[in-house]
């Protein structure tokens, strides 16, 4: 069986890249291409993405994760395959994998259960990027300043909804758990979550996310920009994370699925006095942590 596999990346940016490889699976699982990335890794040239010299480009795809490809929708032939980079070595992540350093981080936290939700705002622009989708004209979308397009209603105040449903759509059809969708305070601003789930899959399931978001603007002659402030006098874009451990749950673990009906003998007070703790964490490392946000 000849199948279409979707080879997608982050570069050196953290903007996003893919090519297709038609690959023959007859007498391999489809499964085998992440429990065997090795085998299923591929290469690109890096000295076009940011991540390697003219000299020496190679920088190697590793197969984590793969979802149904809904822009081709042939049941069982056709899948986009998340990668991390990797040095030419096969060994050494390449300096702009940091879904390599969160398994570290992962792994040194499985006792707690972290769970995270993420909340991603982006807003639609037109391809010149000057006006954004639908706008009346840079400064106006046609219905006033902030306050009438947050989870709004109508063609004078609601842009790129067609955009938002097939977004929707096409995630709900790869399996990726997108929990919701809505209009955000900014004209042609949108906001998806994803999850709960734990760190990588999360991760994963959110650049898989952006990346059929960005393939769909494609077909709409538009773009989708997540960057934080992308116009300063309206409301920002963030990617908000909800966390909690199994502590901060408390006694109970539904959110989970759990057939236990009660995990531990935490309280609520148990509870509350987790989720404090972890904010006085927080605060006493803010400024390390506001040293890796990323852009402002």
């Amino acid at each position: 069986m000849r199948c279409i596999l979707e080879y997608v990346w982050i570069d050196a940016t953290g903007g996003m890249r893919s090519k297709i490889r038609v690959a023959n699976m007859d007498g391999f699982n489809h499964e085998s291409i992440v429990y065997d990335p090795e085998q299923w890794s591929w290469t690109f040239d890096g000295s076009s993405t940011g991540q390697a010299t003219g000299t020496d480009s190679d920088v190697i795809i590793r197969p984590v994760a793969m979802y149904p490809n809904p822009f081709f929708r042939v049941p069982d032939t056709a899948y986009l395959v998340l990668c991390d980079t990797y040095d030419k070595d096969g060994t050494t992540p390449h300096s702009t994998n940091a879904r390599a350093r969160c398994a570290q981080t992962e792994a040194a936290c499985v006792t707690d259960e972290p769970l995270f939700g993420i909340e991603q705002e982006y807003i639609l622009f037109h391809r010149d990027k000057e006006v954004p989708y639908q706008w009346a004209n840079p400064g106006d979308p046609g219905c006033g300043g902030q306050g009438p397009y947050y989870c709004s209603v109508g063609g004078d105040r609601c842009f790129g909804r067609k955009i938002a449903d097939q977004h929707l759509q096409a995630c709900l059809y790869a399996g990726i758990a997108i929990c919701g969708t809505n209009a955000e305070v900014t004209a042609s601003q949108w906001e998806f979550q994803i999850g709960p789930l734990p760190a990588l899959q999360v991760a994963d399931q959110l650049w898989m996310a952006r990346y059929i978001l960005l393939r769909i603007t494609e077909e709409h002659a538009c773009c989708a920009t997540f960057h934080p402030k992308q116009m300063r006098c309206w409301n920002g874009s963030g990617g908000h994370t909800n966390f909690s451990t199994t502590a901060m749950r408390g006694s109970t673990d539904a959110i989970r699925g759990s057939t236990d009906a009660i995990r531990g003998s935490g309280s609520k007070t148990d509870a509350i006095d987790a989720i404090m703790d972890a904010c006085s964490k927080l605060q006493a490392n803010h400024a390390a942590h506001m040293a890796v946000y990323g852009e402002c």
